[in-house]
């Protein structure tokens, strides 16, 4: 046999070896190396999201209490109904108005009612994610037109959010005028 027979010959047989006994092995190799690079990038996007947690975490805590009295008077954890009927009548006899009729309807949960009544039984905080309880409320006064008028922009500018769906109004024979409004306040 001659020296380059010889040489293919080998060459053929290592070529067998290393399909035969490092083809596994390199396929094993390369999904190791995918799974490697997989993990590299998911710690990455980790890292990611744990500088945006701690940046929207910083963000939170340096919210001013001011705001957060403001946010509270926006949107108070529980009803309020009380101290909302007395800015009410407030507002009303400021504007020269006559308060005749305040009706709160029955609260509507956004999320979950039954959790959040659960919740309140057990004293646990309120989750944002289970929504925010909207109070229906229709409210009666009895006034002139521009009096009314300037009702409308004082609960626009009231420091407690009211959304106003319906205002009706029916005329008498004197000059004052009834007022319905419908409206929805909200609660935590």
């Amino acid at each position: 046999m001659s020296r380059s027979t010889f040489s293919l010959v080998l060459l053929a047989i290592g070529v067998g070896v290393f399909y035969f006994f490092f083809t596994d092995q390199w396929s094993a190799m390369k999904l190791t190396r995918a799974d490697y690079n997989a993990a590299n990038f998911a710690i990455d996007r980790l890292k990611e999201v744990e500088a945006k947690t701690d940046e929207l975490r910083d963000d939170y805590n340096n919210i001013s209490a001011v705001s957060l009295n403001k946010v509270e008077r926006m949107i108070p954890k529980g009803g309020g109904t009380a101290s909302f009927i007395a800015d009410l009548e407030l507002i009303a006899a400021r504007n020269g108005m006559r308060l005749k009729l305040v009706d709160l309807g029955t609260p509507v949960n956004t999320g979950n009612l039954l959790q959040a009544v659960e919740d309140a039984e057990t004293g646990n905080e309120f989750n944002v994610r289970r929504g925010v309880f909207t109070l229906p409320v229709s409210i009666q006064v009895s006034g002139r037109y521009d009096s009314f008028r300037r009702l409308i922009t004082d609960l626009e500018f009231h420091e407690r959010l009211i959304d106003v769906s319906t205002i009706n109004f029916a005329s008498s024979e004197k000059d004052d005028a009834i007022f319905s409004i419908r409206a929805n306040i909200y609660y935590q």
